[in-house]
């Protein structure tokens, strides 16, 4: 089980980084003593999630990122507009 980061972290990937790191060592101490087929089928479940959740949250952040763009872009021309 992955357990919430400590709200000392200083911001929230540095967080998600350090509980990456913290279930990768357990789960790679784990099957190094016991081969457990179960832990290794439900890791690599974690780390599809992981994937596809980053996959979901960069493509979110780059369509936003260029909504914000566009709307930034207008305001910058209507401006230019007023200033001729």
């Amino acid at each position: 089980m992955i357990r919430r980061p400590p709200r000392s972290t200083q911001s929230r990937s540095s967080a998600a980084s350090d509980v990456y790191k913290r279930q990768t060592v357990k789960f790679a101490d784990h099957f190094a003593q016991t081969r457990d087929p179960g832990a290794r089928a439900d890791y690599e479940s974690l780390l599809t999630d992981l994937e596809t959740t980053f996959a979901q949250k960069t493509t979110a952040f780059l369509s936003n990122n260029r909504t914000d763009l566009d709307v930034e872009i207008a305001v910058l021309r209507d401006r230019l507009k007023f200033d001729h």
